[in-house]
């Protein structure tokens, strides 16, 4: 089955294509607008398409002979918005549209989509990114309606996986042997990208495998302090897990905190950030050097926060979002089994790196490497 994959040059994409590839009953088509994007995957061994899917003249030749898409893609939303929604749609409904009749469209979502809802918070604060996922959401259950294609939608919480900066995180905070964490008990919401290639493949494969929309997450669901003993098994490091508790809010305080939360959601956007910063130029010179006051205050101490070291660092945004249990996409294999199981992603084969990629008289694999 030809299964393209959109959105194959990001963390989650390359690593999902990495784990499909190893499939006899897959032919993985990662697809790269180009050829820098397509250069890890190239480099292990897989052969890549190139071009625009957005572009309805390049969308039939980069999909024609699919029969499914798997559709991680989402344009910067950093600048023009409107622009960014356009070209969301799309590439959404040229998945659809230029791929083989009634194939199989996979989208990829987010938990977001709910709000990023934390254990002390009495409601969720919606994010750009939740939002314009969702809307996406919408936009792939319409279309795949009107073509008569099977949609699966799989919201995916915190992302592990080799190549996933989550991991590389725990990895470096499990090095202490020491770590005082809230929330260890709780439920995450991870999922390792073995379970979502898992996840795939059962849609595309299972016979019992209903379309529909689905919230993702390891099988069963892991807790906190299972994801960082598994990782501190893999690293043969000792480690030493104590539970701290976070103090909670009054009702006062978890409003006032929402509140602020939105705001500095609403500072984001450049054009609200112009007018605010003239509305407060306007202000006594008193409230001005106040507001000023506390807004570099939060910015030193929100630089100061990232300098923490492993053992302290009990503000890790992750640990505190409430666990999510509904829709779940059942049938799964355990996800334990499957990182027993899954060959190393080093073992994947390798090639020389792409000729395109090499300047004259430079061997990429003998030069000097920068330290990451």
């Amino acid at each position: 089955m030809n299964v393209a994959v959109l959105g194959a040059n990001g963390q989650v994409g390359a690593e999902l294509c990495l784990i499909l590839d190893r499939s006899p009953s897959i032919n993985v088509i990662p697809i790269s607008r180009t050829k820098l994007g397509s250069a890890f995957l190239r480099y292990r061994g897989i052969a890549c398409r190139h071009g625009n899917v957005a572009d309805a003249s390049q969308a039939g030749r980069l999909l024609g002979d699919c029969d499914a898409v798997v559709n991680l893609a989402l344009p910067s939303l950093a600048d023009d918005l409107a622009s960014a929604k356009d070209l969301h749609n799309r590439l959404i409904r040229n998945s659809v549209a230029f791929s083989k009749p009634q194939s199989t469209q996979i989208y990829i979502s987010t938990m977001s989509v709910y709000g990023d809802h934390r254990v002390d918070e009495l409601f969720p604060v919606a994010n750009l990114y939740g939002k314009e996922k969702a809307r996406g959401e919408r936009t792939a259950i319409q279309t795949a309606r009107q073509a008569s294609s099977r949609l699966f939608i799989f919201r995916l919480g915190h992302v592990c996986g080799e190549l996933q900066g989550i991991t590389a995180k725990i990895r470096d905070m499990i090095q202490s042997g020491n770590l005082r964490l809230p929330g260890l008990s709780r439920a995450s919401n991870t999922v390792f990208v073995e379970t979502i290639a898992d996840a795939i493949q059962a849609a595309l494969f299972a016979s019992e495998a209903t379309p529909g929309v689905y919230n993702l997450m390891n099988q069963p669901q892991w807790t906190w302090q299972e994801v960082f003993e598994y990782e501190a098994r893999k690293a043969g490091v000792d480690l030493e897990l104590t539970e701290v508790s976070k103090p909670k809010l009054t009702l006062v305080q978890t409003l006032k905190k929402g509140t602020i939360v939105k705001a500095r959601g609403l500072g984001e956007r450049p054009q609200i950030r112009k007018v605010a910063e003239r509305i407060v130029r306007w202000l006594p010179r008193s409230s001005f050097l106040k507001i000023k006051g506390r807004y570099s205050t939060n910015a030193a101490a929100s630089a100061i926060a990232k300098l923490s070291t492993p053992e302290i660092d009990e503000t890790w945004d992750a640990l505190y979002r409430r666990p999510i249990s509904g829709k779940l996409f059942h049938g799964l294999a355990d996800t334990s089994s499957l990182l027993v199981t899954r060959a190393s992603l080093s073992e994947t084969r390798e090639q020389p790196w792409p000729s395109d990629l090499l300047s004259p008289g430079i061997d990429i694999d003998s030069a000097p490497q920068k330290s990451k």
